[in-house]
């Protein structure tokens, strides 16, 4: 029989790979299968799996068609699971000590527990860091799920760290318990989805794996709309949960969860600026994010405007945007709706504005070089900041200006 199955999602991990792997094979636990699903590499990390096939038959692999994230691939790999529990495991982090699995199995078979919850350290540039440490009176003792969470979330614990669960597989599988695909921070989703259903939980203070931060992890990369849309979606998915019958604690729990989340996406607002523009969404999550910041957001754009001009804008040679602020964003969204290029992005001050804008590099107006009567110039900017924009470019020698405010 198998006792555990160690997912491990892998896409481009050579230099981690070898590690993450020597951590899986040792364990004292003989009784595992270790699933490594290949999300299209494109380094080394493929000759990597083949040479570690060949030496333990207990390794899998399992190879996507086309890359497709971690949520993907880990649920490829839970159709096919057998273990009778689940750890999943980042291909460029490890586990901490050989023992890991044969504690983790011990403690979750003796409590015949869904859900076992444990600790993990940072290890960065060869330092360990200590993240964080159960409440003792919470350690050890056996909760609902949802109880559970709550009694972490009234210590102000964030534990929703997929790599931090090791889970009963049929409980997986009894509540159709999968990872939310396409999205990043889908250990959001999955973890909350694990209080909500688990009939018996507990957390222990054992430190069992060592997330490796480095450059390239989901947590240390350049931030985008992507992190952004996660996030959302996210919460999107906790609020259609039904919490009829649900305890105050649990509701209580739910929305600090939910604060939470909140917290972290207006963090990225700030960080992204201009990069924000809720058609970047599909209609269900614009309309939550609408929701949650409509104050703030207009449609500044006039679609009759864009119809209307629909034509000259393909005829033209030359298409540019003259401001780079929400008027610009929501514009460049409606205009690749239609297929439409453009040539560039102007302003008056460079030094007050932002230097791209959905991928486009923002230049100051002083730096235009005219060019033939064709090039039109789409001026996205608020009636009540227009000032003399028109004069401005007319004095550049640009006629052919349609404003779309």
């Amino acid at each position: 029989m198998v006792k555990v199955s160690v997912i491990i999602p892998v896409y481009n991990n050579e230099y981690y790979l070898c590690k993450c792997l020597d951590s899986v094979v040792c364990q004292t636990l003989e009784d595992i299968e270790i699933i490594c699903v290949d999300d299209c590499s494109t380094d080394c990390s493929n000759k990597i799996l083949k040479r570690y096939e060949q030496i333990d038959e207990r390794i899998k692999i399992i190879y996507n068609t086309q890359n497709r994230g971690q949520a993907f691939s880990r649920n490829k790999a839970l159709d096919i699971a057998q273990g009778e529990y689940i750890q999943f495991l980042d291909s460029d982090d490890c586990l901490r000590d050989r023992d890991v699995l044969e504690s983790l199995y011990a403690i979750a078979v003796q409590n015949k527990l869904d859900l076992l919850k444990s600790e993990w350290d940072v290890l960065e540039n060869g330092d360990i860091k200590k993240t964080i440490q159960y409440p003792i009176d919470v350690v050890g003792n056996i909760y609902s799920g949802r109880n559970l969470l709550y009694n972490l979330e009234i210590y102000n614990i964030c534990a929703r760290i997929t790599f931090s669960n090791f889970v009963r597989r049929k409980f997986l599988t009894e509540n159709k318990i999968v990872f939310y695909n396409d999205i990043i921070h889908e250990d959001i989703l999955y973890s909350y989805d694990l209080y909500y259903y688990a009939e018996k939980a507990m957390c222990v203070n054992l430190c069992t794996y060592f997330y490796v931060k480095h450059d390239n992890t989901t947590t240390t990369r350049r931030k985008d709309t992507e992190h952004l849309k996660g996030h959302l979606v996210c919460i999107n998915e906790i609020i259609k949960k039904d919490f009829l019958n649900a305890s105050i604690e649990f509701r209580y729990a739910t929305i600090k969860y939910l604060i939470r989340i909140y917290n972290e996406i207006v963090y990225l607002r700030e960080e992204l600026k201009y990069h924000i523009v809720p058609e970047l969404f599909n209609d269900e999550i614009k309309r939550l994010y609408n929701m949650l910041w409509g104050d703030r957001y207009l449609n500044y754009i006039s679609r009759e405007s864009i119809v209307l001009n629909i034509e000259k804008m393909m005829q033209s040679k030359r298409l540019y945007i003259y401001g780079a602020g929400r008027a610009a964003q929501e514009l460049l969204v409606i205009l690749e709706k239609y297929d439409i290029s453009i040539d560039g992005v102007f302003v008056t001050n460079i030094e007050n504005s932002a230097k791209t804008i959905l991928g486009h590099k923002v230049l100051g107006i002083d730096t235009y070089v005219p060019s033939d009567k064709s090039t039109m110039f789409l001026v996205a900017i608020t009636k009540k900041y227009v000032g003399n924009v028109i004069d401005l470019l007319w004095s550049k020698g640009i006629e052919n200006i349609i404003y779309v405010c």
